[in-house]
């Protein structure tokens, strides 16, 4: 049991503590992971830069200058644990917002007044970035954390093209 607290203690220091990964400019990131090691891609359809960040590779899509979607992992391909999923949802937070549970995933959405008690859909406004963790369970391999409009754009599924 001490074990797991310790190395749940280790995780937390060494995750990243920035607020807002999401939505900073290619600059803002570079400067919080330093220079990524690989860049690909274009404006049209996202440059893709993989960082490698303490013990995290961090593979970021930048749409019109700002990072849209993050992919985490650790660059020793172990699991992450739940306190480190958490933390990097707390990294990935806004002021007035608030990570909550939605169809296995997780969806950034403002607090109203009455949060958490109520859950009125209604009052609660509009998704502004989702979170999934892969595979889903309690230890994933990887999370995922998109803006709702990288979602939109690229969607989870392909779409058709016409012959």
């Amino acid at each position: 049991m001490s074990r797991i607290i310790l190395i749940g203690m280790i995780a937390v220091t060494l995750l990243p503590s920035a607020k807002g990964a999401l939505w900073e400019k290619k600059e803002q990131v570079e400067a919080r992971y330093g220079k990524p090691i690989h860049c690909d891609g274009d404006q049209n359809h996202g440059v893709v830069c993989t960082f490698n960040y303490q013990r995290l590779h961090i593979i970021v899509t930048f749409l019109d200058g700002k990072s849209q979607s993050e992919l985490y992992y650790r660059s020793d391909n172990k699991y992450l644990v739940p306190i480190e999923f958490g933390k990097l949802l707390e990294m990935n937070s806004r002021e007035n917002y608030t990570w909550y549970p939605a169809n296995g995933m997780s969806a950034l959405i403002p607090r109203w007044p009455g949060f958490p008690n109520e859950t009125n859909a209604k009052k609660r406004g509009p998704v502004i970035a989702i979170a999934a963790r892969f595979p889903d369970t309690r230890n994933p391999w990887s999370v995922h954390i998109c803006t709702a409009e990288f979602a939109k754009k690229f969607g989870s599924t392909p779409r058709k093209v016409k012959p």
